[in-house]
């Protein structure tokens, strides 16, 4: 009796011993939720599984039991997530490894009551907690109760990362959560920080305590959360120095981006300082001070005292002196290598004789630039003596002077002097305008020869010259050109201020000619046009052909082709000598003994595990042989041996490594269309959209074949082999995908196509291959005698999902069908024309 309970013990084990405990979902998340009278906590899993909600422990605890789960690497267990929010205190997260159970620990401060939102087995588990109302104590009837304020639903979002990034000139911190976020920034001397309103950390989060940068600009990150009453998240960057700061747009609400720049704020002790960068222009005779902390070890790296110096004062910062013109660098090291760098330019200051020269001016109209101590007049005056009177000011504080200036008087005197010029050669649509000197031309011209002549006339009073014009080509010119060609099979078309000539010409010279007309309206000509071929005689034709039997002759603007001949090939040869010199080609020859192809194809699929016992191989120069695939496979080849194929092939399907899909025996003429098709047609039912303005969907039914479809055009060369076209589609109705109408199921098809141009010789065998499905199958595994027990024979046996990957595999033989020779009985002219002429390959 003993042993046979012992017995029953060790089967009863088997199934956990055989099925493990491993834990298959994990758990990927968790969040709190504000909601409509509490709160929501949402449990993310990357796979559904089975829970339970276990409120034994109410009012001070809820536990959420998850079967067969695990948590993810990234949360960490230990870790509380603090909410203190409508009734919930913390939630905690535990694991069972050896149940392979997860446990989510909801510790409540207040009454509180759940409603499950997620089905017994879910992949987002959804918990509401509400808050129950407190008990009302008796008052008296005259006592009114004020009326509490609507309950405010605030959106928390978690913090998911905090991260940064080396950018041009300085380091980007990015803020990232699971919702639209805004930031609110201070300073604290060299401290930046950053608070995040209604946020709080999510588990896992990156950087949750603080990290150092290597950076010029930030020297530390810290990310901490702040409060929870309120909700806040604070991120506190530390800079090196008090550097500039600037919040960088985003188009993603969640994301908050934010730069810290590497130069740092330069405080000057003078007056008009330029500041755009790691740019610092500094006038000759100004000094400025860096506001910068430097320690012991720290160094600071001049590259031209000429142009500035620098003195440490005591404070630890630098001041910095202009004295030449020029541009230097400056460096600040320390232990850690450069902290900062920036380019010094020493400028020599001229604002001032500038303000004194436009306050010594009395014309408004004139203006004064000085650059490098040259003074540049430039405007309208109002007379000349306003103009001389400007330029002797100017040059009582500079040496050079260059005077732009024109008076008003001779300035609209010229600009109508210009225009009238160009009226008198027809060209009435332009403006001139006289500016500092030069004269600016705009307005629209009908040709690039106008826009031209327009230039010259005007220097032929201003020197400078800006041309404007645009060429707007007239709409009638194309009109215009074609009457002007007399050329009916050329057309032209207008592109912008562009003409383009299409079409076909006799001659050479016709085209050039026709270039030459249109380059008179513009300068860009595209000339598309082509010349015709010389249209030779009915005989040049035939004899070009060369083909005996074979004549050719024009009617009207067509060629007929007529004779005999032995085979499809000079026919088709025969043609393509016409078509040289006109498309329309009347093909009227006659094959006198068309020769009939066999062609016999198998369509299999075998599975790859077993491909090598068909013995193929795909290698180059590929025969059926007795030895393994090589490594380098290749996807078509020829098979000699192929009663041993054949043999291997039963052996397959046998077993059930193969099946065979079809076994079409096509019997057509050299060059002709044979079809198969091995399955049949099922109804379908479509869907097309109403007519403009019903907007109703109108459903129907149609036919649709599927199966193996097998299509091949076998073609005799002239060297003796045979040419196959194939062209095959094997398609399958899918079960797995597909949608339904009010008039049913549409289903949907697994398809697989090949379109391939294979030669062979008479009789050989060609295989090919390559097109690849991957399957599922279900493997049951049963322990013997126990797994067949019924109702408790599933305890016992087990379920394995398998990939299974087939190839379809075509082997193709065509054979020429012999009446009575050999081929080149068959085709005696075959070997002899070949020598005697260039064969056209198609």
């Amino acid at each position: 009796m003993r042993r046979i309970f012992g017995i029953i013990s060790l089967f009863l084990l088997i199934p956990s011993t055989l099925l493990g405990n491993g834990v298959g979902v994990m758990v990927t998340d968790l969040k709190v939720i504000p909601s409509e009278g509490g709160y929501q906590v949402v449990i993310q899993l990357d796979s559904p599984t089975a829970y339970i909600v276990d409120d034994s422990n109410l009012p001070s605890k809820l536990r959420v039991e998850i079967m067969d789960c695990g948590i993810s690497p990234k949360l960490i267990p230990s870790k509380p997530l603090i909410v203190n929010k409508g009734g919930i205190s913390r939630i905690t997260l535990s694991e069972d490894k050896v149940r392979g159970r997860t446990y989510v620990d909801i510790l409540l401060s207040e009454r509180v009551r759940y409603i499950k939102r997620s089905p017994r087995a879910a992949k987002r588990i959804v918990l509401d907690l509400l808050r129950l109302a407190a008990p009302t104590t008796q008052r008296k009837p005259e006592e009114r109760v004020k009326p509490s304020p609507a309950p405010t639903t605030t959106t928390i979002v978690h913090v998911t990362s905090v991260t940064y990034k080396p950018v041009a000139d300085g380091v980007e911190v990015q803020i990232k959560a699971d919702g639209p976020l805004k930031g609110e920034v201070s300073e604290e001397d060299k401290r930046l920080i950053v608070q995040i309103p209604n946020a709080i950390l999510a588990w896992g989060i990156t950087g949750e305590k603080s990290f150092d940068v290597e950076s010029d600009s930030v020297r530390k990150i810290t990310v901490l959360q702040k409060s929870i009453n309120p909700e806040i998240v604070q991120v506190e960057i530390d800079r090196r120095y008090k550097a500039a700061y600037k919040l960088l747009p985003t188009t993603d609400a969640t994301v908050y981006r934010l730069k810290v720049e590497s130069a740092p704020v330069y405080k000057p002790a003078g007056t008009g300082p330029s500041l755009e960068g790691n740019l610092l222009r500094i006038p000759v005779g100004y000094s400025y001070t860096i506001d910068v902390e430097l320690k012991d070890g720290d160094s600071v790296i001049l590259g031209d005292p000429t142009v500035a110096d620098a003195v440490i004062n005591a404070a630890g910062d630098i001041t910095v002196n202009g004295k030449s013109p020029g541009r230097t660098t400056l460096e600040i090291w320390g232990r850690k290598g450069s902290l900062a760098r920036y380019i010094i330019e020493v400028y020599r200051d001229t604002s001032w004789i500038e303000k004194e020269i436009r306050a010594q001016i009395e014309d408004p109209g004139i203006s004064v630039r000085v650059v490098n101590d040259v003074a540049i007049l430039d405007g309208e005056a109002k007379s000349e003596k306003s103009r001389q009177l400007a330029k002797a000011i100017a040059q009582a504080y500079v040496n050079r002077v260059v005077d732009n200036v024109v008076v008003r008087r001779e300035r609209i005197d010229l600009e109508k002097t210009i225009m009238e010029a160009l009226s008198e050669q027809g060209l009435s649509g332009i403006n001139v305008k006289i500016r500092g000197g030069v004269a600016l031309l705009s307005g629209t011209v009908g040709s690039e020869s106008q826009r031209t002549m327009a230039e010259q006339i005007a220097k032929a009073y201003v020197q400078n010259v800006v041309n404007s014009i645009q060429v707007m080509l007239p709409l009638d010119l194309e009109s215009n050109i074609l009457s002007q060609l007399n050329m009916p099979n050329v057309s032209v078309k207008l592109l912008k201020d562009a003409i383009i000539l299409s079409g076909t010409v006799e001659t050479e010279q016709q085209k050039t000619e026709a270039e030459r007309l249109a380059s008179v309206y513009s300068n860009r000509v595209i000339n598309l046009i082509q010349v015709k071929p010389s249209k030779r005689t009915d005989e040049e034709i035939t004899a070009e052909i060369g083909i005996s039997g074979v004549t050719a002759r024009w009617v009207g603007d067509q060629i007929y082709l007529e004779g005999t001949v032995k085979s499809g090939l000079d026919s088709k040869f025969a043609k393509e000598v016409a078509r040289k010199y006109t498309d329309r080609v009347v093909n009227r020859i006659r094959v006198s003994k068309p020769i009939q192809i066999n062609v016999k194809v198998k369509v299999l699929e075998v599975n790859r595990s077993a491909l090598s016992r068909l013995g193929v191989s795909w290698s180059q120069g590929v025969t059926f042989s007795e030895t393994s695939i090589p490594s380098q496979p290749f996807r078509i080849g020829r098979i000699s041996r192929v009663s041993l194929l054949n043999a291997r092939i039963d052996a397959l399907i046998s077993s059930g490594s193969a099946r065979l899909l079809a076994e079409p025996n096509l019997t057509t003429i050299s060059g002709q269309q044979a079809t198969s098709l091995s399955g049949g047609e099922v109804p379908l039912i479509t869907e097309t959209l109403g007519a403009p303005g019903i907007g109703r969907l109108a459903f129907g039914r149609e036919s649709r074949e599927y199966g193996v479809k097998l299509t091949v055009t076998p073609t005799v060369e002239e060297d003796g082999y045979i040419s196959v076209q194939l062209d095959s589609e094997v398609s399958e109705i899918s079960r797995e995908v597909g949608f339904y109408t009010p008039l049913g199921r549409i289903g949907t098809f697994a398809t697989r196509k090949i379109q391939a141009n294979v030669r062979a010789r008479d009789g050989e065998t060609v295989v090919l291959g390559g097109l690849l499905q991957q399957r599922e199958v279900n493997n049951k595994t049963r322990l013997p005698i126990l797994g067949y027990i019924p109702i408790l024979g599933h305890l016992f046996s087990y379920t394995r999902k398998e990939k299974v990957e087939t190839e379809l595999i075509y082997i193709m033989t065509p054979k020429i069908i012999r009446e009575g020779g050999s081929v080149q009985e068959i085709m005696p002219q075959l070997s002899t024309e070949a020598a005697e002429r260039e064969l056209f390959t198609w």
